[in-house]
């Protein structure tokens, strides 16, 4: 693969690196196996497979459209699948909002946390118990 040709190499949609590779065709909605709004996997979520860091991900276009299931928060979530390991994944992969059922406004927790609201002040306002609170804000912290 020719390094100089900026048009074959496809890198993550995120920051200054995002290609034309990567955005959706106008007038097709999926073209090219996209999704609308251009997300593009970071990396493999293998820790066995070689493109699991974002380096070596990022030289390449590693993965390959793998269908979509549909959830009940969040309608049809597109599949993808490593070209390397055969692992195959999905978008919530990289969301904070993997293998949640109940979607909390993680921006609004985070405010009235900084703004010195108790974990069960924060909980009694949302609706929810004081583990939901918890376990949505470990996951903010990594």
């Amino acid at each position: 693969m020719n390094t100089s040709d900026s048009s074959e190499a496809l890198v993550c949609c995120s920051g200054p690196q995002r290609t034309t590779a990567c955005l959706p065709l106008e007038g097709k909605s999926n073209a090219g196996g996209h999704r609308p709004g251009g997300f593009c996997p970071p990396f493999c979520p293998n820790p066995c497979c070689s493109l699991h860091h974002r380096g070596a991900a990022q030289q390449q276009q590693w993965w390959s459209d793998h269908g979509s299931y549909h959830t009940r928060i969040r309608g049809p979530v597109p599949r993808y699948r490593c070209r390397r390991c055969r692992r195959c994944f999905s978008s919530q992969t990289f969301s904070t909002g993997y293998y949640l059922k109940v979607e909390l406004p993680l921006p609004l927790m985070y405010h009235t946390l900084v703004g010195g609201m108790s974990l069960r002040a924060i909980s009694r306002t949302l609706g929810c118990s004081m583990g939901s609170v918890l376990n949505r804000l470990a996951r903010l912290s990594r």
